[in-house]
């Protein structure tokens, strides 16, 4: 379902157990929900996300950047603002300093005192969140090292050659697959 009328499917979407689909969820109730349909299981989603992060064996950086995006799409920043200041001490250190970089904590601070404040700077998120990129080199900044450099793109050649090589491997193991099969028989 997708659109505004799969905004009862993404809510369920947020309640399954495997995060990528909670992110799925998130992620196109942020594009879809903004009537807010779904803002209590986002906020309750977003307050058990946050409750013993840095215990969490699998976090999602942009976890908290589509909570926040989604919040301000129903223009109930007070709500998330209110979660990330309430839970500040299990931000994990990238998150904090890319979301201090998108939302100073003083603007949130302000947004769950009750105030208005300036919103959140997302600009930078396309339709997942933020660049992995972003978090890398937050993650470098804080450890003191230069962030990694992007891939450099291969060429058209060597991109076909790469592709020819993965289908030789494919067949290969497919073949051994077969062989393996036969022998049991």
């Amino acid at each position: 379902m997708l659109g505004p009328v799969g905004v009862d499917v993404y809510g369920k979407a947020i309640r399954d157990r495997d995060l990528f689909f909670q992110m799925l969820g998130i992620g196109a109730s942020c594009h879809h929900d903004a009537e807010g349909v779904n803002a209590a299981l986002v906020e309750h989603w977003t307050k058990r996300r946050l409750t013993g992060r840095h215990a969490r064996k699998v976090c999602d950086f942009n976890e908290l950047i589509l909570a926040v995006r989604y919040f301000e799409r129903i223009h109930q920043l007070d709500v998330v603002a209110r979660l990330l200041i309430r839970y500040d001490d299990q931000l994990l250190p990238a998150e904090r300093r890319v979301l201090e970089d998108i939302w100073p904590h003083a603007e949130r601070a302000r947004w769950a005192s009750g105030s208005i404040g300036t919103g959140p700077d997302l600009s930078g998120l396309d339709g997942i969140g933020l660049p992995l990129q972003v978090f890398l080199e937050a993650e470098a900044a804080i450890a003191g090292r230069q962030p990694p450099s992007p891939p450099t793109p291969l060429t058209p050649e060597a991109e076909a050659e790469e592709e020819r090589e993965l289908e030789r491997e494919f067949w290969e193991l497919l073949q051994k697959l077969e062989r393996q099969i036969e022998r049991q028989r």
